[in-house]
């Protein structure tokens, strides 16, 4: 069975649910990750990111944190999250199960990472992780001992020099209806979407759901709708598979000329400018 990212509408349960082929390897790796907008999403595993190249910012349970290359982000466990940017930063990202901190005596009840900092030794840990669990050979019976030890090199790291006791004051704040919110955004965003109907699916009123989203993710809704289907419907353009019709369609707007003028706000170019551009490049 490979690593799967399930999705999940309740709200107690996890909305990005990491899977591992391995449980003595609970761990996923990207090099080389770029987006303007990073769904907001939340998870049990710590993720750790390197930031390469551009500028952007992090929220975390409400908290904006501005970021730019050779700084180093932590997502801490539960943390409702969404990254964004204007420049597509590009960066590493290594993620590490909630198990792997338990079994190595690691209390992540009581201690939690600091969300940004400096420290060019961690980063040569994270990019030698990256590095050796993303190499295609991984027959030898010393990789899983060699790959657990370099995690676990990683977290002493961290937790040595990164982390801070849990006070009453710092807990992670909870707003499952918010997160009810995102879960309903994220599967429904080629629908026609409201804010009466998002706020009705999650059972607060619209005005207090659009104070609080705008406060979690940084966007109102509209625009975390439109970057959505503007992200999606760059897919599509560069499949070729679909008229421009047929892509504003199929990421949910229904009047072209409304499609159109968003995804140009948003993008700086007309659906067919960004088609054409795309197919150049290639």
């Amino acid at each position: 069975m490979n690593k799967k990212e399930k999705k999940q509408t309740n709200s107690r349960e996890k909305y990005e649910l990491h899977e591992w082929k391995d449980n003595f390897l609970p761990f996923i790796a990207h090099a080389n990750v770029s987006y303007y907008m990073m769904k907001g999403n939340w998870h049990d595993s710590i993720e750790i990111l390197y930031i390469i190249e551009g500028v952007g910012s992090v929220i975390c349970d409400a908290q904006e944190t501005d970021f730019v290359a050779g700084d180093i982000i932590i997502i801490n466990s539960n943390q409702l999250h969404l990254i964004s940017s204007k420049t597509k930063p590009v960066y590493h990202c290594f993620i590490i199960g909630l198990d792997f901190f338990k079994q190595n005596g690691f209390d992540i009840e009581k201690f939690r990472f600091v969300t940004k900092f400096n420290d060019n030794e961690a980063v040569k840990l994270i990019i030698e992780a990256i590095r050796y669990f993303k190499q295609e050979d991984k027959s030898s019976r010393f990789f899983v001992p060699n790959m657990r030890s370099l995690a676990l090199l990683l977290v002493s790291h961290l937790y040595t020099y990164h982390s801070e006791k849990i006070s009453s004051g710092k807990k992670s704040v909870q707003k499952d209806y918010i997160k009810k919110g995102l879960v309903y955004i994220n599967e429904n965003y080629c629908s026609p979407l409201t804010l009466e109907v998002i706020a009705q699916n999650v059972n607060v009123s619209k005005y207090h759901f659009l104070r609080e989203f705008k406060l979690y993710t940084g966007y109102t809704t509209t625009e975390y709708i439109s970057i959505l289907r503007c992200e999606q419907a760059k897919k599509l353009l560069e499949t070729n598979n679909y008229s421009v019709s047929e892509v504003a369609n199929l990421v949910g707007y229904e009047n072209l000329s409304h499609f159109s003028k968003t995804f140009k706000a948003y993008s700086g170019f007309l659906p067919s400018e960004y088609r054409i551009l795309k197919n150049n490049s290639k």
